[in-house]
């Protein structure tokens, strides 16, 4: 009786190991490997410099505010937003450099720093803008138009 139960276990465990080293097979391009975005915001984590949830928020067509997360991944300087573009057509108001510190980050919907965008687009669209760091990178961003109201309410001052 007991020569049984030992064996019976040891089948169990090489019958379920197959089962078993399969959670880990998938290895690096596993779902839970990747950066999950549950947002409307468009992310840009190709640089030094991570633009996250960047968004137009607009209360009506053809005016709105550019608001996003600039994290700095550098350990060893700071950098600064000091431009915003777009295509033809499109008009960004001018603003003061925007520091962003050593492994730090600025959120441009806090303390009234977003940037005004104007031109030919409209709730719902992307627009394809162009976010250009203090030493000369720059990050292309296709950007949502959403409407100044729940999660964004408030944050559009054009």
């Amino acid at each position: 009786m007991h020569l049984r139960r030992p064996t019976a276990l040891v089948v169990a465990l090489v019958a379920a190991l197959p089962a078993l080293s399969a959670c880990s097979a998938s290895g690096r391009d596993a779902a839970t490997s990747r950066v999950n975005q549950i947002v409307m915001g468009t992310d840009n984590r190709d640089f030094e410099v991570d633009v996250l949830s960047a968004v137009v928020v607009a209360k009506a067509d053809g005016s709105g505010t550019f608001i996003a997360t600039l994290v700095n991944n550098s350990s060893q300087s700071e950098n600064s937003m000091t431009g915003l573009a777009g295509a033809e057509g499109l008009d960004v108001s001018t603003f003061p450099p925007i520091s962003i510190p050593v492994r730090g980050l600025v959120n441009l919907a806090d303390g009234d720093q977003g940037i005004v965008v104007t031109g030919d687009f409209k709730l719902g669209q992307y627009v394809p803008l162009t976010v250009t760091l203090g030493d000369g990178t720059t990050i292309p961003v296709n950007t949502p138009v959403v409407a100044d109201t729940g999660y964004w309410a408030g944050l559009d001052k054009s």
